[in-house]
């Protein structure tokens, strides 16, 4: 069969629709509708403990209180409520809590940012010009990413969202640059304000990289290639910073204002460094580790490892190569915390670092590095700019792959190697479709044989990019598998109910130690609960829970009341507790203890008003949309009239 050639490339054209199609396909399957994600075999998931309850709570304010959440008085004797920027009230696409229930609403926003995704990627590939299946193997290395599913299956839905903001950043970054006018200003300041809507944390590693990459895309362009409706590109950069700290400024000033009352203020350089990632895990980039922690999830892909090297082979576009290599080592250098160079004396010169703790998630940016490396090196093969080394390098990738394999059932047989063996030789598998791939991306058929009509040449090259997106897809999915679970309210919430029926109907303040009653079955009965999970407490509250329990605060917890080192393991242990003022209200079972704190009135806050600094923030992020929106009728009216 035989295509012309405005037909083949349409066909092309195809490729990262189905990529993005591919991803809204994977995610659908593993979170069906009606389910959250969880670890497989974990007994707890930030999407059932904070992000649905966080929903709930929005909703239930909004219609059944007729108020705003500014405050939750039903967790740890009274939280901040808005001012917490991992509530979401303040990123957008979370406000349609107030039309969806929030199981449907969190389906529907973890397949939407995942569609996102997939199309902020298209979008900045076909601006940089990358042949399409260079541009669907950029969606697949950045939407299949296994440190991203990973997260997403821990139920860090904050983390999924804001990612997805991640190209369409790159992309708006790069257009700026290009021709700075005050719409793309506009367009860059919003979308990194969307981003730090969705999670600050990542905003914190990605925002200077695109600002970077927007410098670098901006000293690329010639001076005489402005447009004459361009600002001074000073200007436009000044004007999305202003723009950002407008839109953000709703979360920003009640987070700084109530800062210093957190116990995130307790934090040491040991607690910032939580997670630091082992070096040992590095070997993960080649062998995956399936079913792995989403912390120290490191592995990438081998087609991406192996593509990404293929841009060293030309000169070409050094510039901006160099500077993704570089984004890549210092993501990887930061994500190993103390057991590499650059966070602790980041940390001792800087240290505000250490509220955003846990380093390992630095490895996010390097895997956006290599995504965009791999997608580069494919696309330079299906451009046809490969010679003899590029021909060799795919050549030796497939061949390691075949020597991997029959090493791996040559020690079987021998019995060297017992065992599970799915991960060893998948990996010689995916190296030996891969290099089999770029070695036909790379014309080497077409340079074997001579005789090869230009056109079956043609369709070889544009054969081996499939296969090394194939190779990536397929790889991943696998991988990806086994790093998320779903599960249904009804099996999430099983225990907790059983908990609900003992306590009866007006069951006052609960406290179980065991960490049961934290998630969406006490938010949903609208009891008030003690302890819990949360990195953003006010100390007085976490002092009083402490005390309660007999415990002392004395460094930064995410649950409350701390955790002593020598206690058992919350995810599996029921334990009676001894506290001067916990009174055990009920037992079920032989393991299950429930308690109630006496005298919390003097400790809890009831306020549901917002703070002065709420209202400022709202204020200034209020006035700054209204501004948006009247510039963008103008824009509109202005447009209709000279049509």
């Amino acid at each position: 069969m035989t295509f012309a050639p405005n037909e083949k490339r349409r066909l092309a054209d195809v490729l990262p629709w189905l990529a993005v199609a591919s991803l809204i396909a994977f995610v659908i399957f593993a979170v069906p509708p009606g389910t959250l994600p969880f670890p497989p075999g974990a007994a707890y998931s930030d999407a059932a403990i904070a992000h649905w309850p966080s929903a709930y709570f929005l909703r239930h304010s909004v219609w059944a209180e007729g108020r705003w959440p500014f405050w939750n008085p039903h967790r740890m004797l009274g939280v901040p409520f808005a001012a917490n920027p991992l509530n979401k009230v303040w990123y957008p696409p979370q406000w349609l809590v107030l039309i969806l229930p929030p199981t449907p609403l969190l389906n529907l926003l973890i397949y939407a940012h995942l569609a996102w995704l997939g199309l902020g990627m298209a979008a900045w590939a076909r601006d940089e010009g990358l042949h399409p299946t260079a541009a669907a193997f950029a969606i697949l290395a950045w939407g299949l990413n296994p440190k991203l599913i990973a997260h997403l299956g821990a139920g860090h839905l904050d983390i999924a969202y804001a990612l997805a903001w991640v190209p369409w950043l790159l992309w708006a970054a790069g257009r700026l640059a290009k021709n700075p006018t005050w719409k793309r200003s506009i367009l860059f300041g919003a979308a990194a304000a969307l981003l730090a809507l969705a999670d600050l944390r990542i905003t914190f590693y990605i925002l200077p990289v695109a600002a970077a990459y927007g410098v670098l895309k901006a000293a690329q362009i010639p001076g005489d290639a402005r447009h004459s409706d361009a600002i001074p590109l000073w200007a436009a950069w000044g004007g999305s910073a202003a723009l950002f700290f407008l839109l953000t400024a709703v979360q920003v000033v009640p987070l700084a204002a109530i800062g210093p009352s957190l116990t995130r203020a307790l934090i040491t350089p040991q607690d910032a460094a939580a997670y630091s990632l082992p070096a040992s895990y590095l070997a993960g980039l080649v062998f995956p580790d399936v079913g792995g922690f989403h912390e120290y999830m490191t592995h990438l892909g081998l087609p991406v490892i192996a593509a990404a090297p293929l841009t060293l082979f030309r000169r070409e576009g050094w510039p901006e190569k160099a500077f993704w290599w570089a984004v890549g080592i210092i993501g990887a250098l930061w994500a190993l915390g103390e057991n590499g160079p650059l966070f602790g004396p980041a940390l001792r010169l800087i240290p505000a670092v250490s509220w955003f703790r846990v380093p390992s998630r630095a490895w996010l940016v390097t895997a956006l590095a290599l995504a965009i490396l791999g997608a580069r090196g494919l696309d330079a093969l299906l451009r046809g700019h490969s010679g003899v080394f590029q021909r060799l390098y795919g050549a030796l990738i497939g061949l390691a792959g075949l020597v991997w394999l029959i090493g791996i059932g040559w020690a079987a047989r021998i019995g060297l190697v017992t065992g599970e063996l799915s991960v060893p030789v998948g990996v010689g598998c995916v190296l030996g479709i891969t290099g089999a791939g770029l070695w036909l991306a790379a014309d080497g058929l077409g340079a074997a044989v001579k005789t090869l009509p230009e056109a079956t040449v043609e369709r070889l090259i544009q054969t081996g990019g499939l296969i090394a997106a194939a190779a990536l897809l397929v790889s991943l999915a696998l991988v990806d598998r086994t790093l998320i679970e779903a599960r249904s309210l009804a099996v999430i919430t099983a225990e907790d109910d059983l908990i609900l029926d003992a306590l009866g109907p007006e069951p006052g303040l609960v406290y179980s130690p065991s960490f049961d009653l934290i998630g969406l079955a006490a938010a949903r009965a609208g009891i008030d609960t003690l302890g819990g999970v949360d990195p953003f407490q006010l100390r007085t509250q976490a002092e009083a829970i402490a005390e309660a329990a007999g415990l002392e605060l004395t460094a930064y917890s995410v649950t409350a009341p701390p955790l002593p080192l020598d206690s058992p393991d919350p995810i599996v242990a029921r334990f009676p507790l001894a506290g001067e003022r916990l009174e055990l209200h009920e037992r079920i079972g032989d393991d299950i203890y429930i308690y109630r704190l006496e005298g919390a009135a003097e400790y809890q806050e009831t306020a549901g008003g917002a703070s002065a600094a709420d209202l400022l923030g709202l204020g200034i992020s209020g006035v700054t949309l209204l501004g948006l929106a009247a510039w963008a009728f103008r824009r509109w009216l202005g447009a209709r009239a000279d049509g």
